[in-house]
């Protein structure tokens, strides 16, 4: 049964060599079912970076997703670039690094040598893998996903190792960066919970509305204190003009 499911899964990885083996569900990647065979991020470089961006904190934990999709004998990696994507392929099966490595132009290991679970399960349940982000600020940061096959020997001929990517951006609370077109952190120039008026597009503040409640109030106090003043000015005449005997 488990070579029938092997040959399966190498038929299907022969059948689509440009297919998506790996694909990162969390955060979003930048582009679901991309070619993955070409580094660093799937597609042939020069590859469009795309505007689809998750926002989180500097030194954050997040837990990253990807699911097999094309089952192979290998293990995973997870890395970080704070200034786009200048991520290298390991040069050896056993080119592995700790959490935390630095690997030079601002890229650094946050998890490696992770286990395949089983690789005769073809499109098994989705990995999870838990790494804390760099304690710094970028907008043009990217999380890469790589798997490190052992089963297409000779290792390094461009066959090995299946790649995706997803735009991340690094910002501290009350940043005043503005969010990319499209980014998860809201629209330029409108703060994260900011609320914007939809004929104008100017931001509405509470202050501002409540200024206005308190302008009404004021008005419609001195309408009805006029009214009362009025009425209590004619309640004379109205007496005297009872109190008259009638004409014959």
């Amino acid at each position: 049964m488990r070579i029938a499911l092997l040959l399966a899964s190498l038929s299907a990885g022969i059948a689509a060599p440009a297919a998506a083996h790996i694909t990162i569900l969390s955060p979003k990647p930048r582009a679901p079912a991309n070619p993955l065979v070409d580094a660093p991020c799937g597609p042939k470089a020069p590859a469009p970076r795309g505007d689809v961006v998750t926002v989180y904190a500097p030194g954050e934990q997040i837990t990253v997703q990807w699911k097999e999709t094309v089952p192979h004998p290998s293990h995973f990696r997870v890395a970080f670039d704070s200034d786009g994507e200048d991520f290298l392929d390991p040069t050896t099966l056993e080119d592995v690094a700790a959490a935390g490595t630095e690997l030079g132009n601002g890229v650094r290991v946050l998890a490696d040598a992770i286990p395949e679970r089983d690789p005769f399960v073809f499109n098994g349940p989705p990995y999870e893998q838990v790494v804390t982000l760099p304690e710094i600020e970028c907008e043009n940061c990217t999380l890469q996903v790589i798997q490190v096959a052992t089963d297409t020997p000779p290792y390094g001929d461009d066959n090995d190792v299946y790649h995706d990517c997803a735009n991340i951006a690094l910002r501290r609370a009350g940043s005043a960066s503005a969010a990319p077109s499209g980014a998860a952190g809201g629209a330029a120039g409108v703060p994260a919970g900011g609320v914007a008026s939809a004929d104008s597009g100017c931001a509405v503040t509470g202050r501002g509305a409540r200024r206005g409640g308190a302008a009404a109030l004021g008005w419609a106090t001195l309408v009805l204190l006029w009214a009362r003043r009025r009425r209590r000015s004619r309640i004379p005449e109205i007496g005297r003009a009872r109190r008259r005997p009638r004409e014959a």
